[in-house]
This record gives structure tokens, C-alpha cells and sequence, in this order.
């Protein structure tokens, strides 16, 4: 169930289009399956890996490899990783006791890795993200009694503390921040909100009626903001495609990314200069990248 709401919550049905691709962009897998979950870590990018009928393991593309490799295998589904700041320790989620939970380990974790929950509740929880400290955790759990995600935080000794609604959250590189994607009000599209830690207190990053914004994270430095852009469609049925972009994180500048019309989502920022993504292409996702503008771009601050 939670794969299911969490595709709901990444953009809409699945429609079927060429893999045309775009000048300067370059598909990064040819799996025919889904690749999704891209994290950027020294040497390449970690993703999740489904084929029809099998389980789900994180696997890893390196930067100058001919062919992706697999990185963290589990006994069910292992999906969601996220490498810490100094890029030692290694989070993700895993469904090995019948539901979601946050686990940690190192980088390295090989085929056996010593298991241990950092978030371990009656919930689903998904989609974990590192402090700068690399001690505490960000995820979204699912309120099952309201049917909606909440955004917690925790370092596994004890509570976690519960900042609001939130899904696919990223944790600023430097500072007590968070942005995630927040169902509005009312329903209707999502939209990305930065959450100060300390106070709770969320910002709506682009507040534009018929606009939404899903699947953020921060560029390297911290002084942008990427997601997947999603207009209301007519029907009201489905939303419309509108590429990827990198937006300040008060909303004022904006840089297009990518062209509108095609499913694409989950951009990252690399450490060698790309932004890598996932595109839909009919019944499978794969990756792509594209060189980053947003070390030339006007700085945002």
C-alpha cells in the first residue's frame, strides 16, 4: 500500500510517451523496469530498483561503469536510500517486519547488514533524510486512522517529534530546515513547503493557485531548491506535466530545468556537476542527467 500512495503522491497516471530526449539530457539506465529514488554518493548515484514480480533492492550506478551493480539487497523490499553529509552512514526503508521502517548502516552495507530501526512505529515510514549533524533523521510516517503523511524527526533514542504534514522530505545541507511536499488545503495539487525545525513553522514555496511542486531537494550548497513542477488540469482528473525546476528558497528566482510535458521528478544535485532524475517512460521509470546550470546561475541570496 505504501508504494501505491506514494506513486499517487509523485504525479498523477501513467501515460506512455517516446523517450525523446532532451538537448544535453542523458539516460543513465536502460532497465525497462523502475528505477526511481536516485541518491547521489561519491563515486555515483544509489537507486531503487523494481522488476515485475521481484523484490525491490537498492542498487548502484557508479559514475564511469558500464552497468549498475547491486549495493543493498533484503530479505523484502529495501528502497528510499539516503547517504549522510560526510557520506559514512547510510539510511533507508525497509519492510522486513511487515511494515515501512527507517534503517540505518554504513555506506557500505553489503548483503547482511546488521539490522536496526531507527524509526520503528506501528506506521509506514518512508523517505528518510540526514541532518547535518548526521545524527538525526527526517521521514514521513503515515497517519493510517487520517490517511495522511506526517513529517517526523528523530535520532532512534527515543520519541520522534511530529512537525506537521509532509512527505518526501530533504534536509537543508547546513541548516535546521526541511523541505517537503504538503497536501494544500482543501486538496488538489501538492505543494513543497520549507519547515524550520526548531518552531515548525512551514513557508509555502511556490503559492500559486493551479501550481504544485513535488519531490524537492537542495542543490549542494543550499541555495537552491529542485522539484518536479505539476499544473491542474482541466479534468481535474490528473495534472498536467511541467518539468523540472530550481527555485531560491524565498521564491522569487526560478530556473526552468527541464521542458514541461513529459513525467519526470525526484531531481538531485551530484557532487561532479549533474542533476540526475527519474523520467517515466510508459510502464517503466529510468534515469537520466543533465549538466547543472546552478553553479553559473545568479546566486540566489
Amino acid at each position: 500500500m505504501i508504494l501505491a500512495l506514494a506513486a499517487s503522491a509523485c504525479g498523477g497516471p501513467e501515460r506512455r510517451q517516446a523517450p525523446v530526449p532532451e538537448p544535453g539530457h542523458s539516460r543513465l539506465t536502460s532497465l525497462g523496469e523502475i528505477s526511481e529514488d536516485p541518491c547521489p554518493i561519491a563515486g555515483g548515484v544509489l537507486f531503487a530498483r523494481r522488476a515485475p514480480g521481484q523484490a525491490v533492492h537498492i542498487w548502484f550506478l557508479p559514475d564511469s561503469g558500464p552497468a549498475p551493480r547491486e549495493w543493498l539487497v533484503g530479505e523484502r523490499d529495501v528502497r528510499a536510500a539516503a547517504a549522510s553529509r560526510d557520506g559514512q552512514r547510510l539510511a533507508w526503508t525497509g519492510n522486513s517486519r511487515g511494515t515501512w521502517d527507517i534503517f540505518a548502516s554504513s555506506v557500505h552495507p553489503g548483503s547482511n547488514p546488521a539490522l536496526r530501526p531507527i524509526a520503528g512505529s506501528d506506521d509506514d515510514e518512508t523517505s528518510p533524510t540526514w541532518a547535518p549533524d548526521g545524527k538525526r533523521l527526517a521521514w514521513a510516517a503515515l497517519d493510517r486512522r487520517a490517511a495522511y503523511w506526517r513529517l517526523r524527526v528523530g535520532d532512534g533514542s527515543g520519541e520522534a517529534r511530529d512537525l506537521g504534514e509532509g512527505f518526501a522530505p530533504a534536509w537543508h545541507p547546513t541548516e535546521d530546515r526541511i523541505v517537503c511536499q504538503r497536501a494544500r488545503p482543501g486538496g488538489g495539487l501538492w505543494n513543497a513547503v520549507v519547515v524550520d525545525v526548531a518552531t515548525g513553522r512551514a513557508t509555502e514555496l511556490w503559492p500559486q493557485p493551479g501550481r504544485g511542486a513535488i519531490t524537492p531537494s537542495w542543490s549542494l550548497d543550499g541555495n537552491w531548491i529542485l522539484f518536479a513542477a505539476r499544473l491542474e488540469s482541466p479534468d481535474e482528473e490528473s495534472a498536467e506535466f511541467d518539468g523540472l525546476w530550481a527555485v531560491s528558497p524565498d521564491g522569487v528566482k526560478r530556473i526552468r530545468l527541464s521542458a514541461a510535458g513529459v513525467d519526470t521528478f525526484s531531481p538531485r544535485e551530484t557532487t561532479d556537476g549533474r542533476i540526475v532524475y527519474c523520467r517515466r517512460e510508459g510502464n517503466a521509470v529510468e534515469l537520466w542527467s543533465f549538466k547543472s546550470p546552478l553553479a553559473r546561475a545568479e546566486h540566489p541570496k
